[in-house]
């Protein structure tokens, strides 16, 4: 890992490097936050469901 660094900074990538696993990073989240938040409506509705 410290070599992999060490190469980032040497070639100057280190900064664009970081800015992709940070929208990476951030897009997993949004996405398992979706994938939760869809789940858990479907579940909501079929909970209504069988309270009507």
């Amino acid at each position: 890992m410290d070599e992999i660094i060490e190469t980032l900074q040497k070639t100057g990538l280190e900064k664009a490097y970081l800015t992709t696993a940070r929208k990476k990073l951030l897009n997993g989240f949004l996405t398992g936050k979706n994938r939760l938040v869809s789940e858990a409506m479907s579940k909501d509705a079929k909970l209504t469901d069988f309270f009507e």
